[in-house]
């Protein structure tokens, strides 16, 4: 297990801690893969709250396929996804690449219009680059290292 600090929309800190498993990523013709599972969940037991990232190996960059996240108050709105691509970055030692929405290299990939919005404020910040071939948000955005 490894813990990080993300800040909510009123920047109020909170910590969170993930761990790696296997999963599966699941396709309508029920020929699913093999994914890294990341869990994450808040530190504070009182907080409820579960976000999960499935990715894949593909062109030696690491692709997530697949974020998600419950209901719980702990994980909506808490800057997860910024938090978590320098935790990807240094688990993996590679790229970290979005889904695409006209590019699809896995059949049933997708980035739902929420994922684009919060990708492009991470392009605002200087965190990510988008890379418009290939439909995909790129980390680390090499301006920003």
């Amino acid at each position: 297990m490894k813990n990080f600090k993300s800040k909510n929309w009123d920047e109020v800190e909170y910590e969170f801690y993930w761990f790696c498993g296997k999963g599966e990523f699941l396709q309508a013709d029920g020929d699913n893969i093999m994914v890294d599972e990341f869990t994450v969940r808040p530190i504070d037991k009182g907080i409820k709250g579960t976000y999960t990232f499935q990715a894949l190996e593909i062109d030696a960059e690491i692709k997530i396929l697949s974020q998600t996240r419950d209901e719980g108050d702990c994980v909506k709105g808490m800057g997860i996804c910024e938090a978590m691509l320098p935790e990807l970055f240094g688990y993996y030692k590679k790229n970290i690449i979005s889904s695409s929405k006209r590019v699809s290299k896995i059949p049933g990939e997708s980035r739902v219009k929420k994922m684009t919005d919060i990708y492009e404020k991470l392009v605002t910040k200087g965190l990510v680059q988008y890379d418009e071939k290939r439909d995909v948000y790129v980390y680390p955005n090499p301006i920003s290292l």
